[in-house]
C-alpha cells in the first residue's frame, strides 16, 4: 500500500487551496462557486471523508476534478484510516468507525442504518473494494505534498528535525501536529497545511486563518469535520490574496488579506 508518488512539483501559478472537507460535499460545491477554473488550479490538501454525510460525493467531486486536469489532490490521515480499514478490517475497524468511518460507509450504501450491526467489517471492506474499485485506486495513489516555488502544501506538516523536509515519512506528512507547528520553520518554504483545526492551534481561536510568528506556516482547516467552516485560500502571483469561508449549511464569506489574521472577523 505504499504510495507510488511521494510528492508533486508544479510551476508557480494562481491556485485556490482547500482542505479537510470531511464528507461535506454540499459545502464543497458551495465553496467551489468562488473558484475560477479558467485561471486557477485547485489544490486539495486531504481528508475528504468521515464525519459528514456525503464522503462518497466528496471523493467523486475531488476525483473528477483531478482527472479533468483542473485540480491536484493529496491524501490526508482520514484517507489512510479508510485504506487501512479496507486492507485489514478486523484489526482496523474500531479506529475507522471511531473517527467517523461509519458515516463514510453509509455514504457508499445509502439506507444502511448502522454499518456496525448490519455486516462484519470484513464484509463491508470487501464490498467497497469490489463496488468502488476506481475510488479506492484513486485514493491509494494520492501523493503526500505539492511543491510550488517557495510554497509547500501538505496535509498535516513536515518533520522539522530532518535536514531535508522531503525525507519526511508518510506518517508525518499526514499525521504530525505539535512537533511541526510549534517549532521554527527552517525549510525555506512557506507551508500551508490542514489537519489541525484552527481553533486547536496555538492562539488560533477566533482567527480566520492561523499563522506562526514569522508568517511562514499557514493553517487552513476551518473545522468542517465538526460542522464549522470550509476554507478556500486564493494565492495569486505567489501571495495570499483572500480566503473564502464556506459556512456549514449556509453561504460563504470572503475575508480580505488585510483581515486574515485578525481575531473575531467571522463572529
Amino acid at each position: 500500500r505504499l504510495m507510488r508518488k511521494h510528492g508533486i512539483k508544479i510551476p508557480v501559478q494562481d491556485v485556490f487551496v482547500t482542505s479537510d472537507i470531511h464528507g461535506h460535499d454540499t459545502e464543497l460545491k458551495g465553496l467551489l462557486k468562488s473558484w475560477n477554473p479558467e485561471k486557477e488550479l485547485l489544490l486539495f490538501l486531504g481528508d475528504y471523508c468521515d464525519r459528514g454525510d456525503d464522503s462518497y460525493g466528496a471523493f467523486l467531486t475531488v476525483k473528477e476534478l483531478v482527472e479533468a486536469g483542473k485540480a491536484i489532490a493529496i491524501g490526508g490521515n482520514h484517507e489512510e484510516l479508510f485504506l487501512s480499514f479496507l486492507d485489514a478490517p478486523e484489526t482496523e475497524w474500531q479506529v475507522f468507525y471511531g473517527n467517523g468511518g461509519e458515516k463514510t460507509i453509509q455514504s457508499f450504501y445509502p439506507g444502511v442504518i448502522s454499518p456496525r450491526f448490519s455486516k462484519t467489517p470484513t464484509q463491508w471492506a470487501e464490498m467497497i473494494k469490489k463496488d468502488f474499485a476506481e475510488i479506492v485506486a484513486f485514493l491509494r495513489d494520492l501523493p503526500f505534498y505539492i511543491e510550488m516555488g517557495d510554497w509547500l502544501f501538505v496535509h498535516a506538516g513536515i518533520n522539522p528535525f530532518l535536514m531535508d523536509w522531503r525525507d519526511t515519512s508518510g506518517m508525518h506528512f499526514r499525521w504530525i501536529r505539535e512537533m511541526f507547528y510549534l517549532r521554527k520553520n527552517e525549510t525555506g518554504k512557506r507551508i500551508m497545511f490542514g489537519h489541525t483545526p484552527i481553533p486547536h492551534l496555538p492562539y488560533g481561536n477566533g482567527l480566520p486563518m492561523w499563522t506562526n510568528l514569522d508568517q511562514t506556516l499557514f493553517g487552513i482547516d476551518g473545522g468542517m469535520g465538526s460542522n464549522r467552516l470550509l476554507n478556500g485560500v486564493r494565492i495569486q502571483d505567489g501571495e495570499i490574496q483572500e480566503m473564502v469561508v464556506q459556512l456549514f449549511n449556509d453561504d460563504s464569506i470572503v475575508v480580505s488579506k488585510e483581515n486574515l489574521f485578525k481575531r473575531e472577523i467571522l463572529v
